[in-house]
């Protein structure tokens, strides 16, 4: 009994302090919801796109559109929520709380990756992933995601974190793992921190993965509104997605302190 009196205890205080850093300027209310739906992105997607999906990794740069190509940002710039794998494509997943937070030069970025004249693939975000690494190799004959496989496991295996390569499947399905033990064991900063992407990328996809196209998701109020990126609105996801979460939130106090005014900018309700 007196664990559950915690348990209650501490989810008032989340509740509480949710509310205060919703209206509280500054803090971004889409790192709230992140939270909260980050463990349903899978199921939100599969349930939009028809297809199963894998969330890969968050907070992942995309650089930015300068003329037809795609520059690398040395860690400062433009970073994509969610990047998640269908059968068809690799998802650049965002997430807005707001209309007024979906910015036009974000959304320029966005278009530079699916421009019909000049589309991109998986491997451009891992050719970029490589550039602002400051890794040297031959992008015209060398595949980024074995570029990718060979750097970190040089890291690893030079911090004596395992013994073998990386490319056995045992090692392979804790990568994750391993790589936060080194970040653990040594000062990380700087693009070193993109050590835990590289992980995500190589435990949960193989090469042959990236060489599917890009499509742009805006998770949002209303959405971005445009023909070239898919919808999805926060009123569509309580009604189509078992999400317990959300659920729960729908009783308490948060709903209308920080749904209902989500909800109440929705004017389509629908995927598309």
């Amino acid at each position: 009994m007196g664990k559950l009196k915690e348990l209650s205890a501490f989810e008032n205080l989340v509740v509480a302090h949710t509310i205060q850093d919703f209206y509280t300027p500054n803090i971004k209310a889409e790192v709230i919801l992140d939270m909260l739906l980050t463990p349903y992105i899978p199921a939100i997607i599969e349930a939009a796109t028809g297809q199963k999906a894998t969330l890969i990794t968050k907070e992942m740069s995309i650089g930015y559109a300068k003329g037809n190509e795609i520059q690398e940002d040395n860690n400062r710039g433009k970073k994509v929520d969610y990047v998640v794998m269908t059968k068809e494509n690799v998802l650049f997943v965002e997430l807005k709380t707001t209309q007024g937070s979906l910015e036009s030069a974000q959304i320029e970025t966005y278009r530079k990756w699916i421009d019909k004249d000049n589309p991109k693939k998986g491997t451009d975000l891992l050719h970029l992933l490589c550039r602002i690494l400051k890794i040297k190799y031959m992008p015209e004959k060398e595949h980024p995601y074995t570029i990718l496989k060979s750097y970190l496991s040089k890291k690893l295996t030079k911090n004596s974190i395992h013994r073998k390569a990386v490319c056995t499947e045992v090692v392979r399905d804790r990568l994750v793992e391993d790589t936060h033990a080194y970040q653990k064991k040594n000062y990380i900063h700087g693009t070193e921190k993109y050590l835990h992407t590289i992980a995500c990328i190589l435990q949960n996809t193989n090469p042959e993965d990236w060489e599917k196209d890009i499509k742009i998701i805006y998770i949002s109020p209303s959405g971005a509104n445009t023909a070239d990126i898919q919808d999805i609105t926060f009123k569509w996801i309580i009604k189509n997605i078992d999400c317990p979460v959300l659920k729960d939130l729908k009783e308490s106090v948060c709903y209308n302190h920080i749904l209902v005014p989500l909800f109440s900018q929705d004017s389509q309700g629908d995927t598309e």
